[in-house]
């Protein structure tokens, strides 16, 4: 995508969501390596961009689940002072 003359990519990015089964345990916690995996697949190709990258869409995650973590802190580890997460 080209903005005021530069280019850019923009990612519309939605992970696995959480297990259906709270009472399956196995269920629950492949959906949960999915989605970390995804993540990490994504964080691996903003990483290899050399033009500015917007990554937006639904993570499927709260601050309370690895996915998130991941994110965030390769976030910071880039020197940005924040991840923003906002629900509508």
């Amino acid at each position: 995508m080209e903005f005021n003359g530069d280019n850019l990519i923009v990612i519309n990015f939605h992970a696995m969501p959480p297990g259906l089964s709270l009472e399956d345990r196995d269920y629950w916690n492949f959906f949960t390596i999915i989605r970390e995996e995804q993540v990490r697949e994504l964080i691996g190709f903003i990483d290899n961009q050399n033009i500015p990258v917007i990554a937006l869409g639904d993570l499927n995650a709260t601050d309370q689940n690895v996915a998130y973590k991941i994110m965030t802190a390769l976030w910071w580890m880039h020197g940005e002072q924040h991840a923003q997460r906002e629900s509508l």
